[in-house]
């Protein structure tokens, strides 16, 4: 008799979604939360100009994916975000169409805020925080180019 077990049939097989759902109950409700979160925020930027939908939904997969394979599945299966999404999490790249206009509303919803805000140290704070979004956002926009 062999020493090696066999897979058995009942195994459960571990998907790589699966690998990336977060154990700690706590955690797994924060995250869930966070995404809902960044999905109304999405959506908001969806209706108003100043507002990002982009930067928004793609924080809301990430989250979900790890939290909410109902709630990432939604994401995903949408008719109006879900191919982007999809194209995100496949590739993790982003057209230059949806970078330049995710960009350009950031830059412009950053600028206006920075305007509004009388504190020096929450302006630089906002111009960080839009200098790093659209690092990224650019990072994947050359990957896109490469396929």
């Amino acid at each position: 008799m062999s020493k090696c077990k066999e897979p058995h049939l009942a195994d459960p097989v571990i998907t790589e979604e699966d690998s990336l759902l977060v154990r700690n109950p706590i955690l797994r409700s924060l995250y869930q939360g966070l995404a809902v979160l960044c999905i109304i925020l999405g959506i908001i930027g969806a209706l108003l100009p100043l507002m990002p939908t982009t930067v928004f939904l793609l924080m809301a997969v990430w989250l979900s994916v790890r939290s909410s394979p109902k709630l990432n599945d939604w994401l995903l299966g949408h008719p109006k975000f879900g191919p982007v999404l999809k194209e995100y999490l496949h590739d993790r790249a982003l057209s230059p169409k949806i970078g330049y206009r995710a960009l350009a509303v950031l830059w412009l919803g950053i600028g206006v805020s920075a305007w509004l805000v009388p504190q020096v140290i929450l302006k630089v704070l906002l111009g960080l925080t839009a200098l790093a979004v659209s690092s990224y956002l650019l990072i994947l926009m050359r990957r896109y180019q490469k396929h």
